[in-house]
């Protein structure tokens, strides 16, 4: 049953159309003050083909760029690096050299598999970024929806032997500044409706490992205690706002620096992941500006 729902969710995502705001974003012309690159070409850890869009002002700067690595939600059944191409231009008129990476889905890979093609991504911005003007020094990332729960355990394996053992991959080389979560789908094993949909479909007979299901409780020590300074964005009308404070507060009583922009009025364009997927809306541009100022000040 649990494996039949996901299994109609990526059968919906994979046989729809294109949606009218992704035909858009693949014809509309790239700016002219912006250098994009799009579909750039590497591997991740089972030698599967990944890509990413790479972004970046076109003025050369006498600086080196802070990098911005952005990753994508979509439940882990669906999602595109395009649908970020909005919120990747704007970080990239901010002066960011900006990565928009790929990631297995949901049949092609289980979590662990997806966990590490997001290892594999940060690791190809760390090969690629100096060549296009980024900063090794200022490595950031922002992560989205469910790009935040595959973003919180590639970081957090880096320095946890136990999740590397488990989740079984190299962990990225690359370090990790500071992390901004953008409406993030941090729990996939509580009793609620992700609980009972996510485990058989993403973890399939490991999840009836109870040292590899502790882990999976993102609050478990060896996830939280090793990620850097994180800013997290939710709105009222975003229906994964409780997992967003309640990451936020568990952050917070394990001594890890983090800040909570949470817009309470009620407003209904500010739903799910609005800030990357709606950026000229105000109340995005605030939070990305407020993002920006958390990732210089760290």
């Amino acid at each position: 049953m649990t494996m039949g729902a996901l299994d109609i969710l990526a059968d919906k995502a994979a046989k729809r159309m294109e949606s009218p705001d992704e035909v858009e974003q693949l014809q509309y012309p790239v700016p002219d003050d912006l250098s994009e690159e799009f579909g750039v070409p590497y591997k991740g850890r089972d030698g599967n083909d990944l890509y990413a869009d790479i972004y970046r002002k076109k003025e050369a700067s006498a600086k080196k760029l802070p990098v911005l690595i952005n990753v994508h939600g979509g439940g882990l059944f669906a999602g595109r690096t395009i649908m970020e191409r909005p919120s990747a231009e704007e970080f990239a008129r901010m002066g960011y050299l900006v990565f928009v990476p790929s990631y297995r889905l949901f049949r092609d890979a289980d979590a662990c598999g997806e966990i590490s093609d997001i290892c594999a991504a940060f690791d190809f911005a760390g090969r690629e970024l100096e060549s296009r003007g980024g900063d090794p020094d200022r490595i950031f990332v922002i992560a989205e929806s469910a790009g935040a729960f595959l973003t919180e355990y590639a970081v957090a394996m880096k320095k946890s032997q136990k999740l590397r053992e488990q989740i079984g991959y190299e962990p990225s080389q690359t370090d990790i500044k500071a992390i901004a979560f953008v409406s993030g789908m941090f729990y996939t094993t509580r009793k609620d409706v992700f609980g009972l949909v996510y485990p058989a479909g993403i973890y399939g007979e490991r999840r009836r490992d109870g040292e590899f299901m502790a882990l999976m409780d993102p609050e478990n020590e060896e996830v939280i205690k090793n990620l850097p300074p994180s800013i997290f964005t939710t709105s009222r009308d975003d229906f994964l706002r409780g997992y967003t404070m309640k990451y936020a507060e568990a952050m917070k009583k394990a001594g890890v620096p983090n800040r909570l922009v949470y817009y309470a009025e009620k407003n209904r364009e500010l739903v799910h992941a609005f800030v990357t997927l709606w950026p000229w809306l105000p109340e995005s541009r605030n939070a990305m500006e407020k993002i920006d100022d958390w990732f210089r000040n760290v």
